[in-house]
């Protein structure tokens, strides 16, 4: 199957902003990993490509996949060499520990290690924890999750309640003095950097010229902060997703980003890529009629392949 005239479109745009809205079995995975082959071949050097998606498993099958497309249009070298594909948080890990030698002790506390972490009595007396309740799980749980709002939301400090500002700023240094760094808090150490450190600004937008971000309508406010400190309105963004298929929502994730994409990045190119190759029609036109139902969402007509279709 080749592809189709939106699809080729969306693989051959270069520079600039582009905005893929991409429903539900439109071989979105196949036209980005494309994309970026073609960027590849077409002279854009792989350590300036960065390439975020949503788990570690789609971060490899899009690894395999670029390489496929690669080893057809470029056989004599197929390898990505030092692109970077893989989740958001892992990109801010390593990006802390290139730039800045402090970070390159430190580990990371996933969400299973910080409650064991926070559970350590000596830990939790150093947190001043018991000013919000026992130490159970219950309330350790609670106060992890506040704490991910309050950087993921880009909540100012002085706006917090007194115990739980406290708590949280004794928290903060806790984990600094131990050397360790929790999920949102990689991402909101170089959201810092970025914004009061202009040397390492700056080093960060000459050696990443091309960001793609999958699943965008998932992105959260503080990894969208993130994406826009990277590249401005107007750099070498493409951003991939589709409104109406944000699940996340619950976990933070704002699905205006790619609602409000054009209003916020200059001379946007958005391309819809609406057929469906993977489902009958009658699966579609039950969805149609389901999504259609949403308030909030980009209007978009949504086909079955029919061998016809462009």
């Amino acid at each position: 199957m080749g592809y189709t005239d939106k699809q080729k479109e969306a693989i051959n745009f270069k520079n600039g902003n582009l905005q893929i809205i991409a429903c539900a079995g439109s071989g979105k995975t196949d036209v980005i990993t494309r994309r970026i082959a073609t960027l590849i071949i077409n002279e854009v050097t792989p350590e300036n490509i960065v390439a975020f998606t949503f788990t570690e498993k789609a971060a490899e099958e899009m690894k395999f996949r670029i390489r496929k497309h690669l080893q057809e249009l470029r056989p004599e070298n197929p390898e990505i060499g030092d692109m970077y594909v893989g989740t958001i948080h892992s990109f801010c890990f390593e990006l802390l520990k290139n730039f800045k030698p402090k970070y390159r002790v430190y580990d990371v506390l996933d969400e299973h290690k910080r409650m064991i972490f926070l559970s350590n009595y000596a830990n939790y007396n150093k947190t001043e924890l018991r000013l919000l309740g026992e130490r159970k799980y219950r309330n350790i749980d609670k106060f992890c999750r506040s704490v991910d709002v309050v950087r993921e939301e880009m909540i100012e400090p002085h706006k917090l309640p007194l115990e739980f500002r406290y708590c949280y700023e004794k928290y903060l240094t806790v984990l600094d003095e131990q050397n360790f760094l929790d999920f949102s808090g990689m991402i909101y150490e170089v959201v810092k950097l970025l914004e009061d450190d202009p040397d390492f600004a700056q080093k960060v937008r000459e050696r990443y010229r091309y960001l793609i971000v999958d699943e965008y309508q998932d992105i959260n406010p503080l990894q969208e902060k993130l994406i826009f400190l990277m590249v401005g309105k107007d750099g070498n963004l493409c951003v991939v997703g589709d409104d109406d298929q944000c699940i996340y929502q619950w976990r933070g994730t704002n699905v205006d980003n790619i609602l409000t994409f054009k209003d916020r990045y200059n001379n946007v190119k958005t391309i819809e890529i609406a057929v469906n190759f993977r489902s009958s029609e009658s699966i579609v036109e039950s969805a149609k009629k389901l999504i259609e139902k949403n308030t909030f969402r980009l209007g978009k007509k949504i086909e079955v392949w029919n061998n016809k279709t462009s």
